[in-house]
């Protein structure tokens, strides 16, 4: 018991621990570094210009859904053959159900 209490004081005081495969466990109150503070620095810019119209890299498309109904024209994929096909299926599925609970008994 004593040999687990000074490995779980060690880890508690350990700023950082390396495990077996050379990664790097860091403590969660450790401040950021400055790759990750030049990454949110550009992040909250490209944010802000978006923000104010500047449009970034890339313009989002402007959908009204009156205008843009015609995307979705013709594109019903099913058939009356689909509909007999389940119907078929289902059918054989009640009659199976039926066959095995009177054989059953």
């Amino acid at each position: 018991m004593g040999l687990v209490y000074t490995i779980a004081r060690l880890a508690a005081k350990c700023d950082a621990c390396y495990t077996t495969d050379m990664g790097m466990y860091i403590r969660q109150d450790e401040q950021r570094s400055k790759l990750q503070e030049k990454i949110a620095a550009d992040l909250r810019a490209k944010s802000a210009a978006k923000a104010n119209g500047a449009g970034g890299d890339f313009e989002a498309p402007k959908l009204d859904g009156a205008e843009d109904a015609g995307i979705v024209e013709n594109t019903h994929t099913s058939s009356p053959i689909l509909l007999a096909t389940w119907l078929i299926v289902g059918a054989a599925a009640v009659g199976t159900i039926i066959f095995l609970v009177i054989q059953s008994s």
